[in-house]
């Protein structure tokens, strides 16, 4: 690996995960400083409750950081590469996320809401904040 990206790693490491300096505010990209409530899109946080790479509790706060109108999170009962590779990810959560982005590629802001796939009968946990008016 080249030295800039063993840089990289070790100030992303350091800095957003040790020091969580994107949460507070405190980090910057080729000095601009990064400020997670500025972001205002539409936000779909995708998390797997047996994850321990990226666990849970490191997810959750996301929606609650952003600006947007438009989050939802959805916790997948699985682990972080079950999340990517599974059977049920491929049947289940992934059909959802490409649902989820199909319906904000409408052209008019006024459509109504499908319920996931996710909703209709396996366990997981959907937060939901759509207040896009």
């Amino acid at each position: 690996m080249s030295r800039w990206r063993v840089r990289l790693l070790r100030e992303v490491v350091i800095k957003v995960f040790e020091q969580n300096r994107l949460v507070h505010g405190d980090f910057a990209v080729g000095g601009q400083p990064i400020d997670l409530r500025r972001i205002i899109c539409p936000l779909l946080n995708v998390a797997a409750n047996f994850d321990d790479l990226v666990p849970l509790r490191a997810c959750e706060p996301l929606t609650r950081l952003v600006s947007s109108r438009d989050k939802e999170t959805i916790v997948f009962p699985s682990s972080h590469a079950g999340m990517a590779a599974s059977l049920a990810a491929h049947e289940k959560l992934w059909p959802a996320v490409g649902q989820w982005l199909g319906a904000r590629d409408l052209p008019t802001p006024h459509h109504q809401r499908r319920p996931l796939p996710c909703e209709e009968g396996w366990d997981v946990t959907v937060n939901k904040s759509n207040d896009r008016s």
